[in-house]
């Protein structure tokens, strides 16, 4: 099974935007875990990982913004990142 992450820093409305993209990846890689990574930019923040009876999206990646703009931030992402071990990773 292949381990797929998709990645865009973006708002809510982007993520849905993506929609058809991640229809292509599911259609594409059937079995495969397809994680989400966005940045997290409210308190109550939460994204459907099932549109209609689809499910596109297997898991949430979501990280705060202050998270990528210090060096120290940064490593530790990136080390949760390589911990995953994804075979794929995809910016939108």
């Amino acid at each position: 099974m292949k381990k797929i992450l998709v990645f865009r820093s973006s708002n809510l409305g982007d993520y849905f935007i993506s929609i058809p993209a991640l229809r292509l990846l599911r259609k594409k890689y059937p079995e495969s875990n397809i994680a989400y990574m966005t940045i997290k930019n409210r308190k109550n923040f939460s994204l459907p990982s099932k549109i209609g009876s689809e499910i596109l999206v297997d898991e949430f990646f979501l990280f705060k913004k202050e998270e990528y703009k210090k060096f120290y931030h940064l490593k530790k992402l990136i080390k949760k990142i390589n911990k995953k071990n994804y075979d794929k990773i995809i910016y939108l």
